[in-house]
């Protein structure tokens, strides 16, 4: 198949703000590369690609994302990059059997009739503004093919139930070790309230051990508020290239999953798992389908900081040869390349 991907048009390919939905893209792209199919990539101009990508650049102004904005309706900016993505694959649809969809907005759920029957969505969120929220629901009783899930969990929360699941897959490291007695514990994502950096940072105190964070810093004042009561505990490297960061995450002693908000997947949690770290995570969103509790890591109550730390002490109970079978039958990148060829034969 020829295969058309949308890529994020909230900022350039693989920056900070657009980096779960980058790497998300990035898989697709090997997954479907792997199996002979012929795949391009529309990004914003200015983007830096990966070697071996295909991507056409386009320029334009960049749209707000609801994953860090109110929910509230967001209208195209002028020159918007989404409507520049748009009309470049309706122009060039005939090259394109199947052309997929990963901006959670308004737009192009809306033009899902048009396109020969070719627009395919995956939405990254599990809610965004109500006018969205409702038309991925009326759509997808009105094209249920059209129609994939990164979670169960997100499905039922935008009205997809019965639609395909794609879980997130990658390659895992080639050997999964036990960190030393005194490692970190790490911990990655935007920078941004909703992602939980100030509780992750309070369990790492309470465990009395440094908090490697890895992210890109959406919101200064939060964080600087972070720092000043962490300072001691916080050792920030920046935003980091994927091999980097799976690199300081195989490290550490675990990774903790602290969002306050209900995460569609949480891509960082199977990169963890990659990496052959156990991750702790606060029993919300998604993270629940992920964690097999005493298996890949440990569910906490949400916001339950004492727990969280208490759990540092039980890492010894897991299994390192069942987190990597585990990892390997659920979200390598084999597995993901099935579940994907599944949805778009």
């Amino acid at each position: 198949m020829r295969i058309l991907i949308l890529a994020s048009a909230v900022g350039r390919f693989g920056d900070g703000v657009t980096g779960g939905v980058s790497r998300y893209a990035t898989a697709m792209m090997e997954a479907l590369k792997a199996a002979d199919h012929s795949v391009l990539l529309l990004v914003p101009e200015g983007s830096d690609m990966p070697p071996g990508l295909k991507a056409e650049q386009l320029p334009g102004s960049f749209q707000a994302s609801a994953a860090i904005a109110d929910r509230e309706v967001h209208p195209l900016p002028a020159g918007s990059v989404l409507t520049a993505m748009l009309d470049w694959a309706y122009e060039n649809s005939h090259q394109f059997d199947r052309i997929i969809n990963l901006n959670h907005d308004y737009l192009p759920v809306f033009a899902t009739g048009l396109y020969d029957g070719k627009l395919l969505h995956i939405p990254n969120l599990t809610s965004s503004d109500a006018a969205t929220d409702q038309l991925i629901a009326q759509r997808y009783s009105e094209y249920p093919d059209r129609f994939a899930a990164i979670s169960a969990f997100q499905a039922g929360k935008l009205g997809l139930s019965g639609a395909p699941v794609l879980w997130f897959g990658m390659a895992s490291q080639p050997a999964w070790l036990q960190p030393q007695h005194d490692a970190p514990i790490f911990w990655s994502g935007r920078i941004t309230p909703e992602k939980g950096l100030d509780a992750a940072a309070a369990i790492a105190a309470k465990a009395g051990r440094t908090l490697t964070v890895a992210g890109h810093i959406e919101n200064p004042d939060y964080f600087a508020s972070v720092l000043e009561r962490f300072g001691d505990v916080v050792d920030h490297q920046g935003f980091l290239p994927l091999a980097e960061l799976q690199t300081l995450c195989s490290e550490a002693c675990a990774t903790l999953q602290t969002q306050s908000w209900e995460e569609a997947l949480g891509l960082t949690t199977i990169e963890a798992l990659a990496a052959g770290t156990p991750v702790i995570a606060f029993d919300r969103g998604a993270n629940a389908e992920i964690i097999k509790d005493g298996v890949n890591g440990f569910l906490i109550a949400p916001g339950d900081l004492e727990g969280a730390a208490a759990a540092m002490d039980r890492l010894g109970e897991l299994d390192l040869q069942a987190m990597a079978e585990d990892f390997q039958e659920r979200f390598s990148i084999g597995a993901f390349q099935t579940r994907l060829l599944e949805w778009i034969r």
